[in-house]
């Protein structure tokens, strides 16, 4: 069952590589949005992109987790202070909805939309809590 969590997770993975600049293009319209909230989290959502996903189809992994722990590496490097839990799900989830529009867009069927949600949640469940991103990326 792993296996083909991981496929599908891989597939969401290569769905996001695919549809990078039609997501960037959504992200500087929701970005000239979120600027009006003059919130920080506005700037922690830029870093995020910035950091996990520009340049991501130039990049080449073996598995969902070697993107996730680039992305982890990124994001403890550009904020070594705490990001509380609740700011990084609704970070995750906002990426994940600009990416089911873009996939919408593109006609994509359920197992697209399904494959790109799998990623995300893998990836929300093992870097969301700071205190315990060692230990996930070290045990998988």
């Amino acid at each position: 069952m792993e296996h083909k969590i991981e496929d599908l997770a891989m597939k969401g993975l290569f769905l996001l590589k695919e549809c990078e600049k039609p997501f960037l293009k959504e992200w500087s319209h929701l970005k000239k949005d979120m600027k009006a909230w003059q919130n920080e989290l506005v700037s922690e959502f830029e870093s995020m992109i910035v950091y996990g996903f520009n340049n991501l189809s130039q990049n080449t992994f073996e598995s969902s987790n070697d993107f996730i722990h680039l992305l982890v590496l990124r994001w403890q490097k550009r904020h070594p202070e705490f990001v509380d839990d609740f700011d990084s799900i609704f970070l995750i989830s906002a990426v994940e909805n600009l990416f089911h529009k873009v996939l919408k867009r593109e006609n994509a069927g359920f197992l697209e939309h399904q494959a790109v949600q799998v990623f995300l949640q893998k990836f929300s469940t093992r870097s969301c809590t700071r205190s315990s991103w060692n230990t996930r990326m070290t045990n998988g």
